[in-house]
């Protein structure tokens, strides 16, 4: 069974203040066509073999595997992942592995994708929302899930070598805050009617002044030279994905992403055009 897990961007992140040891948020989330590929095969026995594995027991999809296998009682099984996704990214590359090796056994055992819905929250914020991908309003710890009607939509990310801390991020947001707010409904209406100017700038990130404050300089320096870059050649700016540390623009076209990306290319950033998608998982 091979299952291809989408990337995912942040095109709103609103965030609330810590509670219970998690940060709520209200934002609006995509996939997109970048992805990491599982490939799981059944074993006569009852062992699980995750094939180069270099992230040890941290391994997320190791572990939805394991929870797995325990609830639904199952044989063994082998797993292989190839990663396309850039890592440190904010893109969900961990998730992305966790939703489709949780889709991936579902398809292997007979098993209905909403009977792991709660292996996906108990392990990981967004593997829920990846099950199903697409564009939607996520909520809560990022696992509450309303699916929006699909809408082909087009981006450029750029990548830096350098990530950050995901709980640092967010422990610095209890003392720095926010420095923007989305309205997610304009956001939505204005991505659904084709106004990508408009969403242009409604999109944003209110975890960016945080990841700011925690940045070592030279992913700082990485970040300024993109806006600069920006304010040379484009009326809109890119756009933190959730902790980072890469960004995104959302252009008018296919064209466009692919025009914007090879001229910052030229210019020296690792950058790529890339394309919404309607499911999270493809099988």
């Amino acid at each position: 069974m091979i299952a291809k897990g989408y990337a995912k961007l942040n095109l709103s992140l609103n965030v609330g203040p810590s509670s219970g040891g998690f940060h709520s948020v209200d934002g609006v989330s995509v996939t997109v066509d970048v992805f990491n590929t599982v490939k799981i095969e059944k074993r006569l026995d009852d062992k699980i073999e995750f094939v180069d594995n270099p992230y040890g027991e941290d391994n997320v999809a190791l572990k939805v595997a394991r929870a797995f296998q325990q609830k639904f009682s199952t044989s063994g099984f082998s797993i292989e992942v190839q990663k396309q996704i850039p890592t440190k990214a904010g893109m969900a590359g961990s998730s992305a592995d966790a939703s489709a090796t949780l889709v991936a056994l579902c398809s292997l055992f007979d098993v209905h994708t909403k009977d792991v819905l709660d292996i996906a929250r108990q392990y990981g914020s967004d593997i829920a929302y990846l099950i199903k991908g697409g564009l939607a309003k996520v909520y809560g710890k990022g696992d509450d899930v309303e699916q929006v009607e699909f809408c082909p939509l087009n981006f450029v990310v750029v990548t830096f070598e350098q990530g950050l801390s995901t709980k640092e991020v967010f422990q610095t947001f209890d003392k720095v805050g926010s420095h923007c707010y989305c309205d997610n409904d304009k956001l939505l209406s204005a991505l659904m009617s084709g106004q990508i100017h408009l969403a242009q700038k409604l999109i944003c990130n209110g975890l960016y002044l945080s990841a700011k404050t925690v940045a070592p300089k030279a992913l700082k320096d990485d970040w300024q030279s993109l806006d600069d870059w920006c304010a040379k050649n484009l009326v809109a700016s890119f756009t933190l994905t959730g902790t980072g540390s890469a960004k995104f623009l959302l252009t008018k076209d296919e064209t466009e992403a692919k025009e914007l990306a090879h001229q910052l290319q030229k210019a020296g950033f690792s950058a790529f055009a890339t394309k919404s998608t309607p499911v999270g998982v493809a099988t």
